[in-house]
């Protein structure tokens, strides 16, 4: 079977498939998720069209998170992803905080760090060659965790070099403009995350500062409607997609029930998760990658997710020890 061009080994339906390595040894701090969580074991396949770095992740922060929230997350997935922005106000060393200045610190200041911050990462885009470019920008806060290997593979539908607006978890609501205009509008839940395609990222710049400034309700903190209002005078609309759950898997199951998780077996993310959780879901899928490509005999992949992970998890010991210090010991 040819997976992004290459070979690879997949499992025949003869083969014995062993169990979830989580749900069989009943790991005591992740075995809820066996009940939780759809846990498929095999019969991995890998996106098509687009690769992890074609995509630019776009992290939303503040400074009162940088220790928790935020941290939680640059050690967890994102570790593993190779563009991404952390969007604030208050630059801090132990994290790579892209500073957006005059923005301030509280709730309403998301809407700003977001609508100045798309134009700072559009021309530094523009800055590198076509060829080294990222083709979607996902939008998110420092609370959700993301599977990036399932979101991935919701884009193969779609052409990044036409415009799009990607997102589930949508919502009615109307567009809150100073002239007092009220248009109703579908949006896509920012909790979940929102993706751009490239090409509608680019039509965006021209119109981004001057809406969040001089056309919505400055007192209105709700930015995912505030863009998705932005994108509709630009003329397009939400594309729905399935899998972006916009709250933990405890929650979405007690709303919305297990058979309505087990709908999709590879979500792309979870929302209002709290750093132990946020860590737990880490080790979960990724023990769930590795059990699916060990059981498709997937060496290919195994060995590239293996070889990722130690490098990184090294990466994070170094970083660990510049930043931690230790209570003093005492007699």
């Amino acid at each position: 079977m040819c997976i992004n061009g290459t070979t690879s080994t997949i499992i025949s339906s003869s083969r014995p498939v062993n169990p979830s390595h989580v749900c069989h040894n009943k790991i005591s701090h992740l075995k809820s998720y066996c009940d939780l969580i759809p846990n498929p074991n095999h019969n991995w396949v890998s996106a098509k069209r687009y690769k992890e770095s074609d995509l630019m992740f776009i992290i939303v922060s503040g400074a009162k998170f940088y220790h928790t929230r935020a941290m939680t997350v640059r050690d967890t997935w994102l570790s593993r992803v190779t563009n991404y922005y952390i969007l604030s106000s208050t630059p801090y060393s132990y994290l790579p905080v892209t500073v957006i200045p005059n923005t301030g610190e509280d709730y309403l200041s998301n809407m700003k760090k977001t609508f100045y911050g798309m134009p700072v990462i559009y021309k530094e885009q523009l800055a590198k060659p076509v060829e080294m470019r990222q083709k979607w920008f996902y939008l998110i806060g420092d609370d959700t965790y993301v599977n990036v290997r399932h979101l991935i593979k919701r884009l193969d539908p779609y052409d990044y070099q036409q415009a799009y607006f990607v997102g589930g978890s949508s919502g009615k609501e109307v567009c809150y403009e100073v002239d007092g205009t009220r248009n109703p509008i579908t949006f896509g839940g920012g909790g979940a995350g929102l993706l751009f395609s490239w090409k509608l990222f680019e039509l965006l710049q021209p119109n981004l500062t001057d809406y969040v400034d001089n056309k919505w309700v400055k007192t209105n903190a709700m930015s995912d409607v505030a863009i998705a209002c932005l994108i509709q005078r630009v003329g397009y609309q939400l594309t729905y997609v399935n899998g972006f759950w916009p709250l933990t898997p405890a929650r979405m199951v007690q709303l919305s029930g297990r058979a309505a998780m087990n709908q999709d077996p590879e979500p792309n993310n979870f929302h209002y998760v709290q750093p132990p959780e946020m860590i737990d879901l880490d080790e979960f899928y990724s023990f769930q990658y590795i059990d699916r490509l060990a059981n498709d005999q997937n060496l290919q992949e195994l060995t590239e997710f293996t070889r990722l992970f130690v490098k990184k998890y090294y990466e994070l010991v170094r970083k660990k020890q510049k930043e931690c210090t230790l209570p003093p010991i005492t007699s």
